[in-house]
């Protein structure tokens, strides 16, 4: 059986001796090779400059770049869009075109808010609750799932314990149905109205794909949904 292409967008870092870099995390690629696809890097079209360790805006993107940006997805069966701590134009060009092409999408972390904001000049909200929403414990707080969701029925629960890496968060679904909320009500999971996999989660999966059935249910369900 051939294994499914995985399209993962590069993110843009600057490495410790001020190298432009885009990169993709260790435990997506992994968690995408354990899970039986084949995981590939989606590059930027455009050459982003550094601020210090701050990341400046690219310029809109022209179609000829636009047309890049296409070719690399279409080779893909499905695309991951990672987390991260600023969204680029090319982010955002790619959530828009993964979704109108239908094709499966899993969103990570800043990954959901694109899904929920690429087509919107929206802000994201900051986190103001008691619940701790940025934390490096393994565990951070419970998430609810909503009956007869998709997420409930791959994971078989309707709740359980998730990592948690966000300092803001969205306030409305885009379209999307919310599926998944913290205690506090923030947003925690969305997915498709329709039969395509396209499903987002403020979480991060990846980091303890070893340790939660939860977390590699997500991933199988992704891989398998392009079987």
């Amino acid at each position: 059986m051939k294994k499914p292409l995985i399209g993962i967008i590069a993110r843009c870092e600057l490495s410790e001796t001020k190298i432009n870099l885009n990169v993709v995390h260790e435990a997506e690629r992994i968690a995408i090779l354990k899970s039986g696809g084949i995981p590939i890097l989606i590059l930027p079209p455009q050459s982003v400059e550094y601020n210090s360790e701050v990341p400046r805006e690219m310029k809109r993107l022209s179609e000829e770049e636009k047309e890049i940006l296409q070719t690399q997805i279409d080779m893909c069966d499905g695309i991951l869009m990672p987390g991260g701590d600023k969204m680029y134009e090319y982010d955002r060009y790619v959530t828009e075109y993964v979704i109108q092409s239908k094709k499966p999408l899993l969103g990570i972390c800043m990954g959901m808010q694109l899904m929920c904001t690429y087509n919107k000049k929206i802000t994201l909200e900051a986190n103001a609750s008691k619940i701790c929403h940025f934390s490096k414990k393994k565990k951070a707080h419970i998430v609810y799932l909503k009956e007869h969701s998709k997420l409930r029925y791959l994971c078989g629960k309707d709740h359980f314990a998730v990592n948690s890496r966000h300092r803001r968060h969205v306030v409305d679904a885009n379209g999307f149905r919310v599926v998944a909320r913290a205690e506090d009500g923030v947003i925690e999971a969305i997915e498709g109205m329709e039969d395509v996999f396209q499903l987002g989660v403020q979480w991060h999966p990846e980091l303890d794909y070893e340790q939660s059935e939860e977390s590699r249910q997500i991933f199988l369900a992704f891989i398998n949904s392009m079987l």
